[in-house]
């Protein structure tokens, strides 16, 4: 039995951007400095430098959503913020959401730490998405075996689920929970409820209507950016 104690709440700051198209949202991401960024227009969103974030992008003509981890690189002025993105394979996750068809069942995202104990070993990870259904954990501990047990016990005294692992490889693992233990139900519906507020309550802004992409409408990238791209060319 491999059992998992999840932390009570996120420690990052939650952020949605929707654009209108793949082509909209691959035009603001900028490569740079072997960084990948992105501006957030939100003056009024009181982010840190150096600050964690989840950036949830949807787009208006899709269902699907693309969650990417990263942090506060700078003020764009006073026009909001530039974030640095951490997935290195940003523009085949947007592609591949825009591609892919719906999920039967709604899936968000989240960062939870994790303290997981197995065959007497304990390992951190994080919960890095969560539904009614399943979850998916971030791990360092390789790979898990297919069809094991899984006991996930929250941190915040809330009731375990049950579940088991779907696949899994070196870095991460797909769980099913166990929808005839009822009390598994009832902590998967209050978890994923717990996260679905906190997404309602994150900041949203949208691809601002007066830009046209080319070029886009936003402050110039960081000074050790351009600096550095100036003097690459």
């Amino acid at each position: 039995m491999l059992t998992v104690h999840t932390s009570p709440a996120p420690k990052v700051r939650q952020l949605r951007y929707t654009f209108d198209s793949w082509d909209q949202a691959q035009a603001h991401i900028h490569a740079a400095d072997g960084r990948l960024l992105l501006f957030y227009p939100a003056p009024h969103c009181p982010l840190i430098d150096g600050e964690r974030v989840l950036l949830e992008i949807t787009f208006a003509d899709c269902d699907q959503t693309v969650s990417l981890s990263g942090q506060v690189h700078s003020r764009g002025e006073a026009r909001g913020y530039w974030l640095e993105l951490f997935a290195a394979r940003v523009f085949d996750l947007l592609r591949m959401a825009l591609q892919l068809a719906r999920r039967r069942y709604r899936r968000m995202a989240t960062d939870r730490m994790l303290r997981v104990r197995r065959d007497g070993q304990c390992a951190m990870g994080r919960l890095t998405d969560v539904g009614l259904y399943g979850a998916r954990i971030a791990h360092g501990g390789g790979a898990w075996s297919k069809g094991v047990e899984v006991l996930l016990e929250q941190l915040d005294g809330g009731r375990p689920l049950r579940a088991r692992v779907v696949w899994s490889d070196q870095r991460e693992a797909a769980l099913e929970f166990n929808r005839n233990d009822a009390q598994t139900r009832a902590a998967a519906e209050k978890l994923f409820a717990e996260v679905l507020r906190s997404w309602e309550a994150a900041p949203l802004v949208r691809h601002p209507a007066a830009c046209t992409c080319s070029p886009v409408l936003e402050p110039l990238l960081p000074r050790t950016s351009r600096m550095k791209r100036a003097e690459a060319s």
